[in-house]
């Protein structure tokens, strides 16, 4: 019975010795994933990129159907031009052959008072001489008074032909010009953004949409993982909580990895939760945890939802 008893005893100790030690924290890898989506409707006409692929700032992601777009530009160019010559009319005033046209009216007024003067002269020494009736002196009178009217109307006529337009209607023109600029800067945006351009730089993940594909507004094309957009993930008691603070270095290792990983610690949760199932411990079961999460440095070689093992400092 003595010998049995040790023999248990025995066995027991042996059985803890080859028991492995339980990591401190057990955690996974997480992905930050950024979505590049369609910024409106349309046909995917041009995809020039592949899973896998290394994906930098202004690069192009794919592109849509652009016809609506181009005939808009070209209807807002046309808009500018028109605009732009009816302002120009206004300043400018009349045409050189529409001025031409008025001096030669002008100057066939003058001669109609020169010679209106000349008969009202003559006419009027006959008057005083008594040799034609006084009427026929009002007449001409009158005939020159009409010339000398039609002098001053061509004169004025040219004066204001070389103006140019009215205050009120240059300020429309004006407004005008500005207005179908505007149109054609938003053609010309909305055209732009027919091609989707890469606004951050990363490994292209995953590709959701294909060419010659219609997709909606808001559809995600692909997902990219930025340099910087892995994370580590575990929990810490209430107990260490007070030990840890934001950017701390901690060490991440993981099965076939000889060499831990540096990470900074970059968030901490304020509220208390249960130990997940998944990654729950004997000994840590029932046991109130806080999220931490750290940033991996770029280029780490480890993949989301990796089981890592984290040791604090």
């Amino acid at each position: 019975m003595k010998t049995a008893l040790t023999l248990c005893i025995a066995l027991f100790l042996i059985g803890c010795k080859d028991a492995p030690p339980e990591p401190a924290h057990v955690g996974y890898i997480e992905a930050d994933w950024v979505y590049i989506s369609a910024p409106e409707p349309g046909w995917i006409t041009a995809r020039p990129i592949v899973e896998g692929q290394e994906l930098y700032e202004g690069d192009v992601v794919f592109e849509l159907d652009k016809e609506l777009q181009e005939t808009a530009l070209t209807q807002a160019e046309g808009q500018v031009e028109k605009a732009d010559a009816q302002a120009k009319n206004l300043k400018t005033g009349a045409r050189p052959a529409e001025i031409r046209a008025l001096q030669a009216k002008l100057a066939e007024a003058k001669a109609q008072l020169a010679q209106a003067k000349s008969d009202r002269d003559r006419i009027l020494k006959l008057v005083a001489q008594g040799v034609v009736p006084r009427t026929q002196g009002e007449k001409v009178t009158t005939a020159y008074t009409s010339a000398k009217a039609r002098v001053k109307a061509a004169e004025e006529a040219i004066r204001i032909a070389k103006l140019g337009g009215r205050k009120a209607l240059k300020q429309a023109a004006t407004a005008a010009e500005k207005s179908a600029l505007a149109a054609r800067t938003r053609a010309q945006i909305n055209l732009q953004r027919r091609t989707v351009l890469a606004r951050t730089s990363g490994r292209i993940e995953e590709i959701f949409r294909h060419q010659g594909e219609f997709v909606t507004t808001g559809t995600p094309i692909v997902s990219i993982l930025p340099k910087d957009g892995l994370k580590a993930r575990f929990f810490v008691s209430q107990a260490e909580l007070p030990h840890i603070k934001i950017g701390e270095e901690i060490q991440i290792t993981a099965d076939g990895q000889t060499t831990p990983t540096t990470a900074k610690i970059s968030y901490i949760s304020n509220q208390a939760e249960y130990t997940p199932p998944v990654i729950y411990s004997v000994g840590s079961r029932d046991k109130l945890v806080f999220l931490v999460e750290a940033t991996l440095e770029p280029g780490t070689n480890l993949h989301p939802g990796l089981p890592i093992d984290v040791s604090l400092p």
